[in-house]
């Protein structure tokens, strides 16, 4: 099932329109009337909540006028909003220019909960020399922010450098230093 949004108000609300209808599957689209902007000034998790509401209640329309039980439709939804929406990032490793035997790695993770970022330093085998975390709000902006730019500041020396905006970080500045 394809759910639409529609921001005009004048569509018609759960007009079901047949895609495809063979001996395996049927698949509709559902045209469903929405306030976009009020969606998309919401926060992440807060829009995924929202649109798996739009989508369950879509789901539960039809499936009420075919005459289904609707429980397995509500377990399912439950199971998705206690998965926790996580999303993970990582950023492309950078390689020393003054060690080539150390790499940086950078990422971080947000969910429903709050999110994490994290820089580490590796040697050419992959084992984890050292690593600093921080946390960051619980949106994908925030993580994004976050997670701007690798940077080997020196032989000893990198850093995870976040976005700027008029000379201020928008997220935490991770620094790991080789020698201690």
């Amino acid at each position: 099932m394809n759910t639409a949004l529609w921001s005009r108000r004048s569509e018609l609300d759960y007009t079901v329109t047949p895609q495809r209808n063979n001996g395996d599957d049927t698949v509709v689209t559902v045209d469903r009337a929405a306030d976009l902007a009020d969606l998309l000034a919401r926060t992440a998790a807060e829009l995924l909540d929202a649109l798996l509401a739009i989508h369950l209640d879509t789901l539960v329309h039809l499936a009420e006028r075919r005459g289904w039980d609707t429980e397995l439709l509500l377990r399912a939804a439950d199971c998705v909003r206690s998965s926790g929406w996580e999303a993970r990032v990582l950023l492309p490793e950078k390689i020393s220019p003054y060690r080539r035997d150390l790499v940086a790695r950078a990422g971080g993770t947000v969910d429903a909960h709050g999110g994490r970022a994290f820089l580490a330093i590796h040697d050419r085998s992959g084992s984890e020399l050292q690593r600093v975390e921080a946390e960051v709000p619980a949106d994908w902006h925030s993580l994004r922010a976050a997670l701007y730019r690798i940077a080997w500041a020196d032989p000893e020396t990198v850093e995870l450098q976040p976005r700027q905006r008029a000379g201020l970080d928008l997220g935490p500045r991770l620094k790991i230093n080789v020698s201690s």
